[in-house]
């Protein structure tokens, strides 16, 4: 199933050709442990609802309510269609006129008599009446809106209470839409503008004249700034003091639950990475691992001399992986029950459809200690007592997915070329993935992401070509924005996928342009996959992408020779 979705990143509309992991195969069916169909191949999506404990189901054609049915868990249709079942549970009815627009953020969006909107909760409580052209949630029960403007002029922006209460008009130049409130502010500038917050009662708060500064998370916000042709970064405080560095030539992560990382660049890689806390004390100093990550329990998860180890909340040695372990899929969560899944010879990738890597992937317990033997071609983190595996043979091409149980045995036979786990005794299943989505996996590589855009960057000066001349180059730009910097400079940008189909969440997969009033590009930035939701800075003149594995990192792009 390829569906079409927006997503709003920092006031720019993104665009993309999402391919959801349901939607790998052109037929997928449920089955128990003995391979019986509890629910035929007549699907192209199921997905399991675990707390509810049904399956959803949708068939190709017709529209999306009508080929979309529910099944209880021994395949039994329950719901023969959504049409059926939003009258079955619709839990109030809509003044005359008014109709659902969608639900987002535990709200339903209306549309008025006059095709104006407006939300309800859940429950039927009026939230926001029906009178604006756009609603965005920005969190803490508060809402940005925006009325059309009835003489040509700029559009009306309101700070709306939950109530429909105005609390006060903001500027025209407002951009929310990918913004939440943090501490009490909300970033209501775009991302090439200096940046400005308001507070609760929409009044403007001046933090720094910086033109990038992320949102505050433990009393922190990270920010990037050029001075002297070399780029600085470091964390302010609400007062727009700068209490953590400045760095130079590193990219700041946010806060989260009192710790950041910083990572540094040196000559076009990726040098050192330290962790600070929000004192500004290094918990985890430069130059002793090569990459460093946190995982959902607050453990890091770091490399060092490409071994891995994984330390406490403190930056001290709980445990390592063996010598001969050359890659790990790390779990959120590490209980002493915990086994991981690691890859042991080979180039070992993250994906079974990345190449031929010539690894074997086994099991670690949660002292690093090998409790599993690896002798499969991959295998998943384990869901109760079993977990999806790949069988090991032959030909990288002819993987086949099943199930097994924490002694290595094959629970479900590795006859299917897809596996889900939805319960101990119901998988869904695919025979058959299609080319297309197996082409999908094997580009999630970086090394391939980034290949076709660095060679446009050889070839061609991006900046200051015409858009005309740029979607020759790449086809048409996506979800252009007609956002009018109030300086005028900025005037629209527009998104390109550099890795087709890709979903909008795996990194380094969107460059976003932005253009003059000429309609020529001025500036380009983009996501690395090794950074991973972290954007480089506006790139502003012509370079070249030094690696193209490491694709738009700081410290990767060299200027062009003139």
């Amino acid at each position: 199933m390829h569906k079409f979705v927006s997503s709003f990143v920092g006031g720019l509309a993104l665009a993309c050709l999402v391919l959801s992991p349901m939607a790998l195969a052109s037929s997928l069916k449920v089955i128990d442990s003995a391979e019986h169909n509890v629910i035929p191949p007549d699907y192209e999506s199921i997905t399991y609802n675990s707390v509810k404990h049904y399956f959803e189901l949708v068939k190709a054609g017709g529209s999306a309510a009508e080929s979309k049915s529910y099944a209880d868990i021994d395949g039994n249709i329950i719901i023969d269609n959504v049409v059926n079942l939003e009258r079955k549970q619709k839990p109030f009815d809509l003044p005359p006129g008014n109709v659902v627009s969608y639900p987002l953020d535990d709200h339903i969006y209306i549309s008025g008599p006059s095709g104006l909107m407006g939300a309800y909760s859940t429950t039927g409580r009026p939230i926001i009446p029906a009178e604006y052209s756009k609603i965005t949630y920005n969190g803490d029960h508060l809402f940005t809106a925006t009325k059309l403007s009835a003489a040509g002029g700029p559009d009306k922006i309101y700070l709306v209470k939950d109530g429909g209460k105005v609390i006060s008009e903001l500027p025209s130049w407002t951009r929310t839409e990918s913004s939440k409130f943090h501490e009490g502010l909300l970033r209501i500038s775009n991302q090439f503008d200096p940046t400005r917050f308001i507070d609760r009662q929409g009044k403007l708060v001046k933090v720094a004249d910086y033109d990038q500064i992320q949102d505050f998370y433990c009393g922190r916000a990270a920010v990037s700034y050029l001075s002297q042709g070399k780029r600085w970064a470091g964390y302010l405080d609400h007062q727009g003091k700068m209490v953590i560095g400045p760095f130079e030539n590193v990219s700041c992560s946010e806060f989260d639950r009192g710790r950041a990382t910083i990572m540094q660049y040196s000559g076009g890689e990726q040098k050192s990475v330290a962790v600070v806390d929000t004192a500004g004390k290094f918990v985890i100093p430069f130059g002793q691992y090569s990459s460093v990550r946190r995982e959902g329990s607050g453990d890091w998860f770091v490399t060092k001399d490409n071994k891995f180890e994984v330390l406490d909340k403190r930056g001290r040695l709980r445990f390592k992986f063996p010598d001969t372990c050359t890659s790990v899929e790390m779990p959120p969560k590490i209980t002493p029950a915990t086994w991981i899944p690691c890859g042991f010879g080979g180039t070992a990738p993250r994906s079974k459809h990345i190449g031929k890597a010539g690894s074997k992937w086994g099991y670690c317990d949660a002292t690093g200690k090998i409790v599993l033997a690896p002798k499969f071609f991959f295998c998943s983190q384990f869901t109760g007592d079993l977990a999806m595996a790949w069988s090991d043979t032959s030909d990288d091409d002819e993987q086949h997915c099943g199930v097994i149980d924490r002694k290595g045995n094959w629970v479900v036979q590795p006859h299917y070329e897809w596996l889900d786990i939805a319960t101990p005794n119901r998988f869904i299943a695919s025979e058959k993935m299609d080319e297309q989505s197996a082409n999908m996996l094997h580009r999630r590589d970086p090394k391939y992401i980034f290949r076709g855009f660095a060679k446009l960057l050889e070839t061609h000066d991006l900046i200051g070509m015409s858009r005309e001349e740029l979607e020759k180059l790449v086809g048409k730009l996506e979800n252009p924005v007609e956002n009018k910097a109030k300086t005028g400079t900025w005037i629209e940008s527009a998104t390109y996928c550099v890795m087709p189909g890709a979903p909008i969440s795996w990194p380094g997969c969107v460059i976003e342009f932005r253009f003059d009033k000429g309609n020529k590009v001025v500036a380009w930035n983009g996501t690395s996959p090794s950074q991973g939701s972290i954007k480089c800075p506006w790139i502003t003149e012509n370079v070249l992408i030094e690696h193209t594995e490491k694709g738009v990192a700081l410290g990767n792009l060299v200027p062009k020779s003139n």
